[in-house]
């Protein structure tokens, strides 16, 4: 831990002036002096001394943003900058100035955590782009911050509605829980959300898949789609005779640039792009298995799954069986595959004929077509338990009467 990182903790009394600095001699304090007014500061605030002046001045008188210390008489500076840093408030930056012209001590100085050194005699350049530095906007530290979780899909058998569990739990995630959301739809060619939502796929994603090193913020922009402020779609519908074959050094890429702008992030994944690559579900977090409870569903998933935990060892795998109930007589009950699988079945999603006719009429997502049908609130209990949510905010009566 550095020395000023554990600086007393900030006053609430208002700061005199946005920067100090004591400095030995009368050339450098020129220099600073006019470095000073260059930025809109008062030359008033350079006073003659070193160190052991700032230390004695602040040691009075509330923090400046920026501090900016002579060592040129000092006999211990680590020591110095000790007594400077409990002497002033948290979050204050400190600009060193001296005569030695050593790595060793530069590195024991910043290591500290003094922002900069400069040796003199001070150059008017070098002091303006380390004031410069110094001021700049502080970008947002997210290094601590959890990283963007990624939920991915897996049609364990075509049909089983994996891309409508998909994308009703984006749908959910965005509009019921206020997630920031993209629904990635990893099928190129066959691919449905974009479709099933009513929206016109976006422009190039193909392309930014092809060409990873083009991939930034604008490029990605373009591709997206929006369906509504919480909820953005990529997706794609290209032609057999072009290639849909996924990188998967471009895709995560794509992957990290989604993870800074989004709360969630979803995956439509196809059984065949699986098959292709499983390091594809590398980056997932979480990965739901979508199957029917037939036996060949049954099969598929213990293969599935041992393929997933291998391509994605920490992550969730959560088995869900989907359209239960649609071929009667024909499935195999939930304890008979959990005990063939040899793990527990999560989620069951009832069959919903009612409620995917509506959502398929109106071009919308199960959950907005049918939000108290069966399937929707099976949905709903998924992402609830697959993401860690609690219960979603009521609307209320104006949120009522906007759906009228």
């Amino acid at each position: 831990m550095s020395v000023l990182a554990s600086l007393k903790p900030a006053s609430n009394e208002a700061q005199t002036a946005p920067f100090f600095a004591s400095v030995t001699d009368a050339a450098t304090r020129a220099v600073v002096a006019a470095a000073a007014g260059d930025f809109g500061w008062s030359g008033d605030h350079v006073i003659a001394g070193g160190i052991d002046q700032a230390i004695e001045h602040l040691s009075i008188a509330p923090t400046p943003a920026i501090v900016i210390a002579d060592i040129s008489g000092s006999s211990d500076p680590l020591a110095d900058f000790g007594h400077l840093a409990a002497v002033c408030d948290a979050g204050v930056q400190v600009l060193a100035i001296g005569t030695q012209n050593d790595v060793a001590l530069y590195r024991d100085i910043v290591g500290l955590g003094v922002n900069d050194y400069l040796v003199k005699p001070v150059a008017a350049d070098a002091l303006a782009g380390a004031l410069q530095a110094m001021t700049a906007p502080k970008k947002e530290d997210k290094s601590n911050a959890p990283a963007t979780p990624v939920t991915a899909f897996v049609g364990v058998r075509g049909g089983a509605g994996a891309s409508t569990a998909a994308i009703s739990s984006a749908w959910l995630m965005a509009h019921k829980f206020e997630k920031k959301t993209v629904l990635f739809d990893l099928d190129l060619n066959f691919g449905t959300a974009a479709l099933m939502l009513d929206l016109e796929p976006g422009r190039g994603l193909s392309e930014a898949l092809a060409n990873p090193d083009r991939i930034d913020e604008l490029f990605l922009a373009r591709a997206m789609v929006r369906q509504s402020d919480n909820l953005m779609v990529l997706s794609a519908e290209e032609s057999l005779d072009q290639s849909s074959r996924l990188d998967v050094d471009a895709f995560a890429a794509m992957n990290d640039l989604l993870r800074v702008g989004f709360d969630e992030i979803v995956w439509d994944v196809p059984r065949a792009l699986l098959q292709a690559d499983t390091a594809i579900l590398a980056g997932a977090n979480r990965v739901v298995l979508v199957s029917d409870a037939s036996l060949a569903g049954l099969r598929d998933t213990k293969q599935i799954i041992t393929a997933v935990t291998a391509a994605a060892p920490d992550a969730r795998v959560v088995v869900t069986l989907a359209q239960t109930g649609r071929f009667k007589g024909a499935e195999v009950e939930k304890a008979d595959f959990e005990g063939t699988l040899g793990c527990a079945v999560d989620h069951v999603v009832p069959y919903d004929a009612k409620s995917l006719a509506r959502a398929a009429s109106e071009a919308v997502a199960l959950p907005q077509a049918a939000p108290n049908g069966a399937a929707a609130k099976a949905y709903l209990q998924l992402i609830k338990d697959v993401a860690g949510f609690g219960d979603p905010k009521k609307s209320g009566l104006l949120g009522l009467l906007k759906r009228g």
